[in-house]
């Protein structure tokens, strides 16, 4: 993954995070239905877009297992 989509992903990812109030579980639920959107729709230019999505779930998926860890580590 280039720089470019990198920042994306991660810009991609914060958001989510900000709409569900820090909850990555459910920001990256999020990001997998926009993901699937943009697979089926997007054509072009724009189906690069689903990647960004689908690297932004993967993203907040790993943040949500960490959180967990660290939840039943206490």
């Amino acid at each position: 993954m280039g720089g470019m989509e990198h920042r994306e992903h991660r810009t991609l990812a914060a958001i989510a995070l900000r709409i569900h109030a820090g909850d990555a579980a459910a920001a990256a639920e999020t990001c997998r239905h926009a993901a699937a959107w943009w697979e089926r729709f997007a054509e072009g230019p724009y189906r690069g877009r689903a990647a960004a999505w689908r690297a932004a779930a993967e993203h907040l998926e790993h943040l949500a297992e960490a959180e967990s860890v660290r939840h039943t580590d206490i």
